[in-house]
């Protein structure tokens, strides 16, 4: 049987009445805007976003540790896409996984000094991203001559994709 009592005591439930309640806050106050199938879609698209890199981020910290790079991370692997696609006119197919293959490397390259070193993931992931904010900044410079990249998505990736 269901306990009351127990189940507002878990943590998940604080968040779970947080969301209830801004849902709830913008469906009045937005009413009937923010319930539009166009709107929805918007914040779920950022949502799924975030998500995708909370997800990892929320698995290292129940592991007791802490990644701080997870920002320049990202940033490699998009302007890995966007100087191999809009740059050098590759098609999606080869710019996707090829942005999705820096950040796999980076972050097991995380790991592995991690746990190789005994070295604290405070320490290591700091590193990382200051190192890979200048080695994205410096490459996208010495690629491009600028750290402006223009990228145009064909149109089986913007519809998959969003």
């Amino acid at each position: 049987m269901l306990n009351l009592k127990n189940l507002a005591r878990r943590p998940e439930f604080a968040a779970f009445v947080g969301t209830l309640f801004v849902f709830v806050f913008f469906g009045y106050f937005g009413w009937p805007t923010f319930t539009s199938a166009l709107v929805t879609a918007g914040w779920l698209n950022v949502a799924a976003e975030l998500g995708l890199i909370a997800l990892p981020v929320a698995l290292v910290m129940v592991a007791g540790h802490l990644d701080l790079s997870v920002g320049s991370i990202l940033a490699a692997g998009a302007m890995t896409y966007a100087i191999l696609t809009g740059h050098y006119d590759l098609p999606d197919y080869v710019g996707l996984p090829a942005g999705l293959a820096v950040g796999t490397f980076f972050g097991f390259l995380n790991g592995l000094i991690i746990t190789k070193t005994k070295l604290s993931s405070f320490i290591v992931t700091l590193a990382m991203l200051f190192a890979l904010r200048g080695l994205v900044f410096g490459i996208t410079r010495l690629t491009t001559s600028t750290v402006l990249v223009p990228v145009e998505v064909d149109s089986f990736v913007r519809e998959t994709f969003g």
